[in-house]
Formats: structure tokens, C-alpha cells, sequence
């Protein structure tokens, strides 16, 4: 996971189309032999490593709002998110 720091701290802003690329071809892609599966990677990335992440307030990963990325700030409020999706009854 070295590779991504060295993408985040080598660009002023964060550079999404290289850690996809990165994550999902280099990293995983030599892993995942099947096809579909790296299409179903690459479709997963595509969700995730994304300029709305940073520019949203709430960035849903899914449409029913179940998984969403919780907002920048103190540890404690992911450590209350970390909390809400282990426990959480979906």
C-alpha cells in the first residue's frame, strides 16, 4: 500500500485515475485472472476512488445511503461510523 502514499504525496491534488489504475490493475490485476472479476474490480474502484468522495458531504457508496463515507474530521467520528456499520442491522 506504499504505492498510494507515493501517489497522494506526489501530486498537489489527488490523482483518481492513477490509483484506480494503480489498485486495480497493478496491485489486484495480476491476482484477478478471470475477465468478469476484473471488470467487476475495475466497476467497484470506479465507485469508490472518485472527486466526489472529497467534494460531497455525504458520499453514498449505494443508493440506499446504507454506505456512505463519513466526513472529514476527528478520529472519533469515523470510530463512531466504524461502530454504526459493524453493529448496524442491514
Amino acid at each position: 500500500m506504499n504505492f498510494i502514499l507515493v501517489v497522494l504525496c506526489a501530486w498537489q491534488d489527488v490523482q483518481f485515475a492513477a490509483l484506480r489504475y494503480l489498485t486495480g490493475q497493478c496491485n489486484y490485476g495480476g491476482r484477478v485472472t478471470d475477465d468478469w472479476d476484473r471488470r467487476t474490480l475495475v466497476c467497484i474502484l470506479n465507485k469508490f476512488y472518485v472527486e466526489d468522495v472529497l467534494a460531497t458531504e455525504r458520499y453514498t457508496y449505494s443508493s440506499s445511503g446504507i454506505y456512505f463515507c463519513p466526513p472529514m474530521g476527528d478520529v472519533s467520528g469515523h470510530h463512531r461510523y466504524l461502530m454504526y456499520a459493524f453493529t448496524a442491522k442491514f
